[in-house]
Order: structure tokens, then sequence, then C-alpha cells
């Protein structure tokens, strides 16, 4: 229990936006095994988080979701990476821009989508496309389970410092319902 993000704080629920978020921070963390098949070739994931104002030198793991022997992990850059989302997918790494978003303390939803069979990994900001600036060679990790704020060897150094309030994962290619689903999400936390 000592390691799981905080709904509550001295008594009162954490919020975001006027919703319940959880606070991730200090390695509290949320994990599961990766056989609950999380991970796919084509993995969708829509979160909407903040991240606190941290001028980390080190990456900080948002997500790492893994079969067993590949993943996908979603990251913010550390300060040598200017703060980049960055997304390593198996094999394929993509570093996206993220100077408006890589310091930010208000609530935002991020559209990840990782597809194994193309090599290819694309990134929305609320509801903005951001472009792939390519590889930074972000990784680590071992792959034995899934992990949400920390990467999934329980690095001390790689913990997110941030707010989660939800978290989609599908297992296919969502392009053509991800405006419809980001109009869900969107109404909901009034991103």
């Amino acid at each position: 229990a000592s390691a799981q993000p905080q709904i509550v704080s001295s008594g009162s629920t954490i919020l975001e936006n006027g919703k319940a978020s959880i606070q991730n921070a200090n390695l509290k963390h949320l994990e599961s095994p990766t056989t609950d098949g999380l991970y796919s070739t084509k993995t969708n994931v829509f979160a909407t988080m903040s991240i606190d104002t941290d001028l980390s030198s080190n990456n900080q793991r948002i997500i790492h979701l893994s079969n067993g022997s590949n993943s996908m992990q979603i990251t913010r850059g550390n300060s040598g990476n200017s703060y980049s989302i960055i997304i390593k997918n198996s094999d394929y790494d993509a570093s996206f821009d993220s100077t408006s978003y890589g310091q930010f303390s208000n609530q935002h939803l991020f559209n990840f989508l990782g597809d194994n069979t193309a090599n290819a990994t694309t990134l929305f900001i609320d509801g903005t496309s951001k472009t792939d600036l390519g590889s930074i060679g972000t990784g680590g990790g071992n792959n034995s389970k899934n992990t949400f704020g920390v990467r999934n060897d329980v690095l001390a150094s790689s913990y997110f410092s941030g707010k989660f309030q939800e978290i989609v994962i599908y297992d296919s290619d969502q392009s053509s319902n991800r405006t419809g689903i980001e109009t869900n999400i969107n109404d909901f936390y009034s991103i």
C-alpha cells in the first residue's frame, strides 16, 4: 500500500479541474502482470494527466506496457531532452516536441499510438497532432510487468511526478474513432 499513488491527501480528495485524480510521486505507482493483455502490436492509449513542474534531470516514465518481450514506453524526457514527450515502441523510438507541454501543471489529453507492424508512433495532445522528431534513444526497463508512474524495473530515478485522471488502453488502432473518444473525455473533464 505504501507504493500506491494517492487519491486522498490530508483527508481531502485530490482534485484536478474539479474532478478526482491520482497523485503520483516519490515512486508511488500502479502495476499489473504482462499477461493482462494491455500491450499488443497496435496499442492506443488515451490519458488525461498533468505533469508537475519538476525540472528534473531524470527521464520520468509515465506508462510502461509490455507483453514480456516487447514494450511501449511513454516518457517525459529530462532536461537534456528538452522535456520532450518520448515514446519507445519496441525497436522504434520517437521524440515529440513538447515545448508547450513538457513542463505543465494543467490537465491535458494525450493520445499515444504505437504500431509495431509499421514501426510507427503517433502523438496527439489536446487533439493536435505532434511531429515525430526522431529517436533520442531513451528506454530501459526489463519488460517484466506493466507500470504506470515509474519504469517497470521500478528504478528510483524514473518515477513520474504528476496526476492521472483517466487512462484508456485499446489493443487496436483507434485513429478512426479518435475525435469521438477525445470529445467524450474532454466533455467529462472539461479540458
